[in-house]
């Protein structure tokens, strides 16, 4: 398996922020953090594409919190549409029985 290197600028604060995460996950580090990040984030646009939304469920399981995050949500919405066109176009054809 091949490896690809790349660098991302962030500002102080992200740094710290990246920091806080690591520490308070139990990471090893930043490949950790990115390889974590990578799994939810591509959990995240499957789910998104069956149309579900991703939410977080309070410990009582009496409320829940939506992410709001701008990529999934285009994503479900573009998915939402490519499903409801299917469903329309799938209405215009009689098959035989």
């Amino acid at each position: 398996m091949g490896k690809s290197r790349f660098q991302v600028e962030v500002t102080d604060d992200q740094n710290a922020l990246l920091d806080h995460l690591i520490e308070d996950a139990g990471l090893a580090g930043k490949r950790d953090l990115f390889n974590n990040a990578l799994s939810i984030l591509y959990w995240a646009v499957e789910r998104s594409k069956e149309g579900r939304a991703i939410a977080s469920v309070a410990p009582d399981g009496q409320s829940l919190r939506e992410l709001e995050m701008p990529a999934l949500l285009t994503l479900r919405e573009k998915f939402r549409r490519q499903s409801l066109e299917r469903q329309k176009k799938d209405k215009g054809h009689i098959t035989a029985a």
